[in-house]
């Protein structure tokens, strides 16, 4: 078993999976973990006036950078 390991797993291979790894889970967070996070803040505006608020003010944000009058 570590004569695998010993043999397969050099510099480049380790190199190549830190990167592809990385790419993973960027791509994960972005398309997966973000819209979930956002679907349970939408469920709890219904009952929280803050996050209600929350919302509204990134809603808000979010268009004006949309727009060019924020840098986003």
């Amino acid at each position: 078993m570590i004569q695998f390991f010993h043999q397969y797993l050099n510099m480049w291979n380790t190199s190549i999976f830190l990167v592809l790894f990385t790419i993973v889970f960027i791509l994960a967070d972005e398309y997966i973990a973000k819209p979930f996070r956002l679907h349970q803040m939408q469920k709890k505006a219904k009952t929280d006036p803050e996050v209600r608020e929350a919302l509204r003010i990134a809603e808000e944000v979010h268009e004006k950078v949309r727009k060019g009058e924020l840098s986003g």
